[in-house]
């Protein structure tokens, strides 16, 4: 069942379906009964087919729904498995390795985190870690965690260290912020806390360090929203803005985050 949905999902993700019309809402009817027989619960097959729907629409230039996806996800998660799905990237089916922190209650809300390896083909993302919104639990990706922690282990064995830091727009990015930092200046600090932290550990040292990291500090943003709800806007418009290297021009930055603070 996951071998069909899985690459299904991904392509439904890019709007690259293969077909249209009746004959795909046919499909997606056929695949959400066999979701629900294999992975069964009160509702599961329609949820499932509402949520495909919802990532098509959205394509029309509808709003998506994120609550779908977590409803898919709650019932995936009861067999040991989550949808790591992306609009306009890519979308897998990873298997739960491990609990790192059970759904634990802080402050009349709840968190947990979870790590997440995949055991199929499919596409994943470049990022380490995220965490979800609407259902307050942290994703901490094995494969990209394992990725991060062989191109240190590497780094620190040879002696010969990347440059972290590349796109020019980060210097602007630091200046508006009050930073003294240059690229050249931000990636040898950054080589040198590497070597002090991690300098003669092996690799499952490092990978250990990389995980609990990526988590922590995605758990972090969790607890600032449970604390600091008013802030929740505030630091998604910086996301957005972060995660698409949109520092030029800067005035959406001053507006949305550095004229709130």
């Amino acid at each position: 069942m996951v071998n069909v949905l899985a690459p299904y999902l991904d392509a439904l993700s890019r709007n690259e379906i293969y077909k249209s019309g009746p004959d795909n809402e046919s499909f997606e009817r056929i695949v959400s009964n066999l979701y629900g027989k294999f992975f069964p619960d009160d509702g599961a097959a329609q949820s499932l087919f509402s949520f495909m729907n919802a990532a098509k629409v959205y394509f029309s230039g509808e709003s998506f729904n994120v609550d779908l996806k977590n409803t898919v996800n709650r019932n995936l998660l009861k067999y040991g498995l989550f949808l790591d799905f992306e609009l306009q990237s890519m979308a897998s089916i990873l298997k739960v390795q491990d609990t790192l922190l059970p759904m634990t209650a802080y402050k009349g809300d709840s968190l947990a985190a979870i790590n997440l390896k995949c055991f199929i083909p499919g596409l994943m993302p470049s990022k380490a870690g995220y965490y979800t919104i609407g259902m307050n639990y942290v994703v901490v990706l094995d494969d990209m965690i394992a990725a991060r922690a062989e191109s240190d282990s590497l780094e620190l064995e040879q002696g010969e260290f990347y440059r972290k830091y590349g796109d020019k727009r980060f210097e602007r990015f630091w200046r508006y912020l009050g930073l003294d930092l240059s690229l050249q200046k931000a990636s040898e600090i950054y080589n040198r806390l590497l070597k002090k932290d991690l300098g003669g550990k092996n690799f499952a040292y490092i990978k250990r360090v990389e995980e609990l990291n990526t988590a922590i500090h995605e758990t972090k943003h969790i607890v600032d929203q449970i604390e600091h709800p008013e802030l929740t806007d505030l630091y998604n418009n910086y996301r957005t803005i972060r995660e698409n290297a949109y520092f030029e021009p800067l005035d959406e930055f001053a507006e949305k985050v550095a004229g709130k603070l």
